[in-house]
């Protein structure tokens, strides 16, 4: 189940709770689509996908500054979606860019890693 942590820089009038929460949801949509793969349980629906929203405090947070929006995702190493990563990261960042107003400065950073997700 991939973990993605959005850090909105408050300070920005655009970035309401409302916003945020709306773009949380299509951003679990647009990250099912960007990083669903063909290898064992590579497949993804926006149901796997968990959202965080923090706020960037300036006393808590350190370096950063520059940027409005940060999304970090931190997904399971596959092979397939390994070999293709940066496009996936292009992909991901221009359906981020469509979903924000043009003002907005930020990135996205797609972290793959070797990782177990059992339920319980």
């Amino acid at each position: 189940m991939p973990l993605i942590v959005v850090t909105a820089n408050r300070h920005r009038q655009e970035l309401t709770d409302d916003f945020l929460f709306m773009f949380g949801q299509q951003l679990r949509t647009d990250i099912a689509e960007t990083l669903t793969c063909t290898d064992p349980g590579g497949q993804l629906t926006a149901e796997d996908i968990e959202v965080k929203i923090e706020d960037r405090v300036p006393k808590r947070s350190i370096g950063g500054e520059k940027y409005d929006l940060q999304v970090t995702v931190f997904a399971n190493d596959y092979p397939s979606r390994k070999a293709n990563l940066a496009e996936r990261g292009k992909q991901l960042k221009e359906r981020v860019r469509h979903a924000l107003p043009q003002t907005l400065h930020g990135f996205v950073w797609i972290l793959l890693s070797p990782a177990a997700f059992e339920e319980f």
